[in-house]
């Protein structure tokens, strides 16, 4: 073998050499780029595959929240839609008690005398009456003097004691309106918490005035004094007329106001 033919022999070789390694560094290169993709794709699935686990059960607790305060609010509902239908009835019928008592203590003819005489046997069956209607012993004892003496001063003070007990009973019966106001102001609209004060506020000022009539008399303001008691007595009404239409709408009850009581409010 000549010198030119070793030379053309270790070039072929030389060159089919690197071109196999050369084939086999790039096929190696290409399975570690796959091996590393492959590797990245399934790390990144996982991690896909957790988000949407926390994604998951996120929104199952928010579904359960969510359900859990519905279920509240449904209950927190029927607890106040019961309380309210509890509520507003015993109210409006003391609010019509204290009316009755009201217009009661208010009357003209609210006291009437017993026609008794002064012996001791109808003192007694006074002072028995008086007893019955809770009258102070000191007053009871005051008017049982003035019958004695007296008849007509007996009288005078007989009445102011019944009539002024009458006033009294009357307050208190408002007082326990308002105090029953006061505990259900909670599941009353603001409008009807001001017409109940409207009304119990106009029944203490009558109350304050009927006293001071009783124990002061009329002062020579008798058709005055009247007049503006009726007045009062008719604001009342239709105060009270309000209440009931206000009630009867948060009932859901339907209800149409009288024409009169109508006129009396856009007047």
């Amino acid at each position: 073998m000549n010198i030119f033919e070793f030379f053309s022999l270790y070039t072929a070789l030389t060159t089919a050499i690197g071109t196999v390694g050369f084939f086999l560094v790039k096929r190696y290169i290409a399975g570690r780029v796959k091996h590393h993709f492959n590797t990245e794709l399934a790390d990144h699935k996982h991690d896909l595959s957790l988000i949407s686990e926390e994604h998951k059960h996120g929104l199952q607790l928010i579904s359960r929240d969510v359900e859990h305060d519905y279920q509240k609010r449904i209950h927190q509902f029927s607890l106040i839609s019961s309380k309210i239908h509890e509520v507003y009835p015993e109210l409006y019928m003391m609010i019509n008690d204290l009316m009755v008592d009201f217009q009661r203590s208010t009357s003209r003819l609210k006291t009437r005398l017993m026609f008794l005489s002064n012996t001791e046997a109808d003192l007694q069956k006074i002072r028995d009456y008086l007893v019955s209607k809770e009258i102070h012993e000191d007053v009871i004892e005051d008017i049982i003097t003035e019958y004695k003496f007296d008849k007509q001063k007996g009288d005078k003070k007989y009445t102011q004691a019944l009539d002024l007990k009458q006033l009294h009973n009357t307050d208190k019966k408002r007082y326990e309106v308002y105090m029953k106001l006061l505990s259900a102001e909670l599941y009353l609209p603001s409008d009807l918490s001001k017409l109940i004060l409207n009304l119990l506020d106009l029944i203490l000022d009558v109350i304050l005035e009927e006293q001071n009539r009783i124990e002061f008399g009329f002062e020579g303001k008798r058709t005055e004094y009247y007049t503006n008691l009726s007045d009062k007595t008719k604001e009342l009404s239709e105060i009270k007329e309000k209440i009931k239409i206000s009630i009867q709408k948060e009932l859901n009850f339907d209800h149409k106001p009288d024409s009169s009581v109508t006129e009396g409010t856009t007047s």
